[in-house]
């Protein structure tokens, strides 16, 4: 047996490594104005896998200006 580290999120979700658990703590954080921007008229990728990647780059985005980087 031995002992693994993991990180639990706000709202219960396991990950694995802390930049994962931080990536879904800013999704959370991000989440309402994501979905108003992609059912907006400015969003061109509504739905199917281009809207998952739009909305994930947003929030790494979003957590690249929060750390100054």
């Amino acid at each position: 047996m031995k002992i693994i580290e993991a990180y639990q999120s706000s709202d219960g979700m396991i990950y694995p490594t802390l930049s994962q658990c931080q990536e879904h703590e800013a999704s959370l954080q991000w989440r309402e104005k994501i979905a108003e921007f992609t059912n907006s008229e400015l969003c061109p990728y509504k739905k199917g896998i281009y809207a998952s990647m739009l909305a994930r780059t947003i929030v790494c985005w979003e957590q690249f200006k929060a750390e100054g980087l």
